[in-house]
Formats: C-alpha cells, sequence, structure tokens
C-alpha cells in the first residue's frame, strides 16, 4: 500500500491547491490470481500501474536489464487464432515494459517474449506466433518508478522481420538464450531498434519492425560462454554487414556462429575475509585508450562466487559495488578504492582467469525522513542523494540515492568516510521542491555532513516545499490534433552561464496533455519537441511564464509559432543499463 495523490487530489493540486494524500490500493489486477481477462482478437484493453506492486514469487524477465521492472499488472488473453500477433503498449501514457508468458502458475511460468523499448520510444511491443486456444500471460511493468494509464493492444503482426539461426564455434551447435539485436542507421548513428532471444530449437524468433526498414545490423548478446558478433561476422556495427528489409517480409538467414569468450571470476567476502557475500555486483572495465568503460558485470551468489563472461582477449580492471543494501564500500581489485589505482588483469583467449577476489569493508550511511511542508506529513519516492566536492573538476560530484519509503525514510549506503550533502528531489510527481540539506535551494549553499568510517549519520531530515507546475495542451499544425509522447520542457535563464538552463520535462499524455512540476518561482520559457524518429518539428514558446510559488500555469493550446532555437540541455533522466556500451 502506498500514500500517493488521489485523482481528486491531483484535480485540486491543477487548480493550485496544496496536495492530498490518502491511501490507495493496487488495480483489481496487480495480481497474478486475479488478471483482467481479455477476449477476441484483435482486442484492445486500458487499465493503470498506479499503487501496482511486484508478488514475493513473480518471475522477471533476464534478457535485459530487468532490475528496473516494477509495478505490474497482469492481463490473460487466449487466441481465438493461430499466426503471428503483436502484443504492445503503444498509446499508454507512461514507459512501460512488457513481458507474454505461458503457463498456469506465477512460480514456473515459461517467458516466451519480453520486451523494454520498442522503436527507440517509452512503449513496448513483443511478436509471438499465437496458436488457437492457447492462453498466454502478459505483464506490463512500469520502468523504474514509471506508473500511468496503460493501453495493451493484441494485433495482427503486419511488420517486417529478421530470422536466423545462432550456433556456437563448430557451426553446428545450436545456442538457447543469445539476443540477437537490430540497429538501423539514423543518418548519423546506429540506433537500437529492437531484440528477440532463440527458441530452444535456436532458431530466432521474429523481431517485429515497421513497413519497410532498411539498413539494419544485428548483433548477439554479451553471455558467460561466447564471444559478441555483428552479422557477418563483424567485432561492431560500423563493420558490419547491412540488412535490406523490405515492407511486410522476412528476412532469412542471418546466421551467426559465435567464437568462445573468456571469463573472469573469483570469490567475495566481508571484513573478516571469510563470509561470503550475496549480491554484490563484479564489474569488468576495459581500457579504451582515454578511460576505463564499462564491459560487463556478474552477480554474486550465495557462497560469495561470481563469473563476468562474453569477455574478449584483453586487459580489464575489475570493480564490487554493493548496490543492494550498501553495507560495503566499493572496491576495485586488488582493495583499491577506484579504477585508477586498481590492478590490471590481463585475460587470454577462451580462458577462465580465476582467484579475482575482495574482502569488503563495512560502509558508512546517512539516513533521515523527508516530510511535506507541514513537517508531519510523511513523503514516498523522494530521491535522496550524497554528493561529495571533487576538488579536481570543482564540482559537486554523485555518489549515492537512495528513495524514501512509506515511512518517508530513507537511507544511503555504500559511503566512505569523507564530507557530503543531501539533496532531495521529487522526480516522481514534481508536487515539491527540490531542497539540500539544511534547508537549502542549492548544493553550493547546502550544510556539509560530515561522516565517519563505518558510521550511519541519522537525522538528516528534510521538510519539502509545495513546487509550481506549468501545464499545457500540444497539438498538430492544425491546432486540433491532440499529439502524444512530446516532451515538453521547461528552461530558466542562467546568469553566470548566459543560457538558457534545463530544469524539468514531462511527454504529453494521449489526450496531449503535460504538466511539468517541481518548479521553484521564476520566470521560464517551454519548448515542445519530439524523439530522433520525429514527424513534427520542436518549437519554444515566444513569451516568457512566470511561475508563482505553489500554482500551476496551465498554457491553452495554440498552434507552435516561430521562436528563435535557443541553446538547450538534455533530458537529466537516469540512462538506462544496455547490453551494449
Amino acid at each position: 500500500m502506498k500514500n500517493i495523490l488521489s485523482i481528486i487530489g491531483l484535480v485540486f493540486a491543477l487548480a493550485a491547491f496544496a496536495p492530498v494524500l490518502v491511501l490507495a490500493a493496487p488495480p483489481a489486477n496487480d495480481a497474478f490470481d486475479s488478471p483482467t481477462v481479455l477476449s477476441g482478437f484483435p482486442v484492445t484493453a486500458n487499465g493503470t500501474n498506479v499503487d501496482a506492486t511486484l508478488e514475493p514469487d513473480e518471475p522477471l524477465p533476464v534478457s535485459r536489464w530487468w532490475e528496473d521492472a516494477a509495478a505490474s499488472v497482469w492481463f490473460r488473453w487466449t487466441s481465438p487464432t493461430t499466426g503471428p500477433v503483436q502484443i504492445d503498449t503503444l498509446g499508454s501514457d507512461f514507459d512501460t515494459m512488457l513481458a507474454v508468458w505461458r503457463g498456469n502458475e506465477l512460480i514456473s511460468l515459461e517467458l516466451l517474449a519480453d520486451n523494454d523499448q520498442f522503436g527507440g520510444g517509452g512503449q513496448s511491443a513483443v511478436f509471438i506466433s499465437a496458436s488457437a486456444d492457447v492462453t498466454y500471460q502478459i505483464a506490463v511493468y512500469g520502468w523504474s518508478a514509471s506508473r500511468g494509464l496503460i493501453t495493451l493492444n493484441i494485433t495482427n503482426d503486419v511488420t517486417s522481420k529478421i530470422s536466423g539461426t545462432v550456433t556456437g564455434p563448430d557451426g553446428t551447435t545450436p545456442l538457447q538464450g543469445i539476443e540477437a539485436t537490430a540497429y538501423q542507421w539514423t543518418g548519423s548513428w546506429w540506433e537500437w531498434f529492437n531484440s528477440a532471444t532463440p527458441t530452444p530449437t535456436a532458431s530466432t524468433p521474429s523481431a517485429g519492425y515497421p513497413p519497410a526498414p532498411t539498413g539494419y545490423s544485428s548483433k548477439t548478446g554479451r553471455t558467460a560462454t561466447t564471444l559478441p558478433r555483428f552479422y557477418d561476422n563483424a567485432p561492431d556495427l560500423d563493420s558490419g554487414t547491412d540488412i535490406v528489409v523490405p515492407a511486410e517480409t522476412t528476412v532469412t538467414g542471418i546466421d551467426a556462429s559465435l567464437a568462445n569468450a573468456s571469463k573472469i571470476s573469483g570469490t567475495v567476502t566481508g571484513p573478516d575475509g571469510t563470509t561470503p557475500l550475496q549480491g554484490i555486483e563484479a564489474t569488468a572495465y576495459q581500457w579504451t585508450g582515454s578511460w576505463w568503460e564499462w564491459f560487463n558485470s556478474g552477480y554474486t551468489d550465495a557462497n560469495g562466487e561470481y563469473t563476468i563472461g562474453g569477455l574478449p582477449a584483453g586487459t580489464y580492471r575489475v570493480q564490487f559495488e554493493d548496490w543492494q543494501n550498501g553495507d560495503y564500500l566499493t572496491e576495485v581489485y586488488d582493495n583499491a578504492p577506484d579504477l585508477d589505482s586498481g590492478t590490471d588483469i590481463v585475460v587470454p583467449a577462451e580462458t577462465t582467469v580465476t582467484g579475482i577476489d575482495a574482502s569488503l569493508a563495512n560502509a558508512s550511511k546517512i539516513s533521515g525522513t523527508v516530510t511535506g511542508p507541514d513537517g508531519t506529513t510523511l513523503l514516498q519516492d523522494i530521491q535522496a542523494t550524497a554528493y561529495r566536492w571533487n576538488d579536481s573538476g570543482s564540482y559537486w560530484e554523485w555518489v549515492r540515492s537512495d528513495n524514501t519509503d512509506a515511512n518517508g525514510e530513507y537511507t544511503i549506503g555504500g559511503l566512505p568516510a569523507g564530507t557530503y550533502r543531501v539533496q532531495f528531489e521529487d522526480w516522481q510527481n514534481g508536487d515539491y521542491l527540490t531542497e539540500v540539506y539544511d534547508n537549502a535551494p542549492d548544493l553550493d549553499s547546502g550544510t556539509d555532513i560530515v561522516v565517519p568510517a563505518e558510521t550511519t549519520v541519522t537525522g538528516i531530515d528534510a521538510s519539502l516545499a509545495n513546487a509550481s507546475k506549468i501545464s499545457g495542451t500540444v497539438t498538430g499544425p492544425d491546432g486540433t490534433t491532440l499529439l502524444q509522447d512530446i516532451q515538453a520542457t521547461a528552461y530558466r535563464w542562467n546568469d553566470s552561464g548566459s543560457y538558457w538552463e534545463w530544469v524539468r520535462s514531462d511527454n504529453t499524455d494521449a489526450n496531449g496533455e503535460y504538466t511539468i512540476g517541481g518548479l521553484p518561482a521564476g520566470t521560464y520559457r517551454s519548448s515542445s519537441m519530439t524523439g530522433r524518429t520525429a514527424t513534427t518539428l520542436p518549437r519554444f514558446t515566444t513569451t516568457r511564464r512566470t511561475s508563482t510559488p505553489a500554482r500551476t500555469l496551465s498554457c491553452p493550446p495554440k498552434r507552435p509559432s516561430p521562436a528563435s532555437m535557443l541553446p538547450w540541455r538534455a533530458s537529466r533522466r537516469r540512462p538506462r543499463r544496455v547490453l551494449w556500451p
């Protein structure tokens, strides 16, 4: 159960009243045993994942970095037909993740297909070969803290496809679980488009594409035993072979024979050098000539053992991090505080380098409670972030973050001894102003927090003020057609840097509406722009909009008018982890 703004509270907030917190219930289809049952074909269903949860025994897809999957709801569909089917969340108003399973019990589901982003957008799509009278379990997740209104579509699959077979070094042994990813040329770079994983027969399931895409390249994912390759037997995208895909066509024979990979393995223990630590991330970094670049990772098991696979021959350094609990300090092999002072690990071809062990020291922590303006109302999902001054770069450097729970409490772990400042941000709803401890508007004017070694510093609390918001509607050139997934961004003039500085963004929903929250009082300019595959031109408002304290300014829809393209900064949204840097 979570404390969130009710629909009524949202309406009042948009009318410039203070937020109203109520105790909300999960959606009716939050649990696997109580799904929304769908019938017919094609079929479209609507729903929400606001206040949805993950069940204790709920499986998550593993073909990608699915630790960010959250807030799932379930749909159940029995196919009345046999043939290719597209299942997607296109039309949803938040960043979704999607998986299709087969089976009747939560703990024994078989994953058929999953997808995070389809075509570079925030929604998802999967493609399956459906069989008549077979029941499919469909889970829709929110990426990270994303929640909103769901549109789930089940339709005929009329997309183009790429298919092939993946084998081992002998060219014969089929390999299961290898991810094949298609990249499309944008004119400037190769952009991820869609992925698929092989069936038990190692024949890659169809990966769907829009009509008549051209110039695709395909790669395999990193696994513990084989090296990634791009079609046709190339080491990277730039040297790969183009695959021209006509409309409504399946291009077959895009096969790969993967070479054996090298590995790094070891054991991670606590400060006593004996107690095995589970859930520690071990990451291999490779030197690019200018920096240490992430290459691949593995997690320790109950015995403290890890294996990092998919490595070509080369020189690496391995970093150990306790992201799960923050009880232990980050360390680089061999007992170094950072990558620059770590020890090189030379990895020959087709070899497992063992004995890369670590004994992690206890970490310090910072904890506290975050409340609303009244100093009493507990705030959930407020991000608390610890920053440390970087002398060489002369800036406040991100160290670690945590979100407040239902009791408004947070704990930032994994900290070495040092001096920190803590910033509080309402990224989820934008109902409250960003604040730095102790009641400061920014990091430069915040209060230092001295953290001794192996100590939890408590009482680093905050009482956040209500924020202002800017809202409006975005339409097409006719001034009537509502546009979805248009990014609206608020900018504020930076006097010291003499540029318009990014403050906050929001995407339009199915009604073309957006709300940019978390704004302090001030004068702003707002822009509306689409992504790289856009069909509309970005536009900036020609008039400045002054946001007053704790108010929502409603901007009526209007036809875009010409404006000078002002300098802008990209969205601060946390980048998604990908398998291939």
